[in-house]
């Protein structure tokens, strides 16, 4: 996301929005001509700055808090949101936005523990796991499951 550095908040926070709504339009079919209603967009954290003793500091990405009026699109937004990625409608910086719900503090953890935990799993065979239902499970290539010939054994 290319950084607002406007010193007015308005202008930062119509910049943000302006982000938000041009995600949507991009990913929720059949939504490049709405307008989704915002009620809220304001940042998290603040710009990531620098330190000038230790050199280049660690950028941080503005987090930011984005309310819906309507709960269809804050659902289509979330649901659509894996289109984000090489999504080549995109710059190669809004491609790296991730979107997800607002989780408590024990939600977080328990989502933590489960990237990490799939991260291990996926190190030795990239791709084969993912997570399913708040568990690390192998990914599955058909839905009809796996040695099913569908005819009948006597």
């Amino acid at each position: 996301m290319s950084p607002c550095n406007s010193t007015d908040a308005e202008v930062r926070k119509r910049h943000d929005t302006d982000i938000v709504i041009s995600l949507f339009q991009t990913i929720v079919k059949g939504a490049s001509t709405e307008v989704p209603m915002i009620k809220t967009c304001y940042r998290l954290k603040q710009k990531a700055r620098t330190d000038p003793t230790e050199g280049e500091g660690e950028k941080q990405n503005p987090v930011l808090k984005v309310t819906f009026v309507k709960t269809n699109e804050l659902r289509a937004f979330v649901q659509n949101s894996r289109l984000i990625k090489d999504n080549k409608a995109l710059s190669k910086e809004l491609q790296q936005v991730m979107i997800s719900r607002d989780l408590t503090f024990k939600q977080r953890e328990v989502n933590r523990k489960l990237r990490n935990e799939l991260e291990a799993k996926n190190k030795d065979d990239p791709g084969k796991y993912t997570i399913r239902n708040g568990k690390v499970v192998p990914k599955s290539n058909s839905a009809s499951g796996t040695g099913a010939s569908g005819s009948p054994s006597d």
